[in-house]
């Protein structure tokens, strides 16, 4: 009997990496932290209860940030992009699936700029970074990564940028 009370693949690993996000002193700092920018924030105080403080206000799961909040602030999506069967050489698995992942962060230029870097950059590179370390998010050959770009689509006092990850899988994970 299976124990898992979320039993798809894609939502487990949607929700692996948002908590991994969460959880990453020096991202949950950056992101808790968007009004300091004159201090070094990652040897500010840890930040209690990352989860509770981050999800569906900086840390959004299945969605875009639906709207623009004040000045000054920094937020991360993790979205499904797409669950298709496994495919290579025009040749489709019935058994393994491939999952896309879209992974973004949208940061206002009034916390951008912070005396540890640009404070964009630096969470984006830390998220490549904690997902690459964790073998829970792998699947069955590890993440294949896609083109960073700039996103076009927001208000021109922001500045953000979106990823692909792909994970194999076997249709039953």
């Amino acid at each position: 009997m299976n124990n898992n009370i979320i039993r798809d693949f894609p939502s487990r690993l949607i929700i692996k990496i948002a908590n991994l996000i969460m959880l990453d002193d020096e991202i949950n700092k950056m992101l808790y932290y968007n009004n300091i920018n004159d201090k070094d924030i990652y040897s500010l105080d840890d930040v209690e209860n990352p989860i509770g403080v981050l999800k569906d206000i900086k840390v959004f799961m299945d969605r875009r940030i639906d709207k623009v909040w004040k000045e000054s602030d920094i937020s991360v999506f993790v979205n499904l992009s797409k669950d298709a069967p496994y495919s290579r050489n025009y040749t489709k698995s019935n058994k393994i699936r491939t999952v896309e992942v879209e992974i973004g962060v949208i940061c206002h230029n009034n916390c951008r700029k912070t005396i540890n870097g640009f404070r964009d950059s630096a969470v984006f590179n830390r998220i490549k970074m904690v997902l690459c370390e964790d073998e829970s998010v792998q699947g069955l050959k590890g993440i294949r990564w896609g083109e960073t770009t700039q996103m076009y689509n927001m208000p021109q006092d922001y500045m953000g940028y979106s990823t692909k990850i792909l994970v194999d899988y076997f249709g039953k994970m």
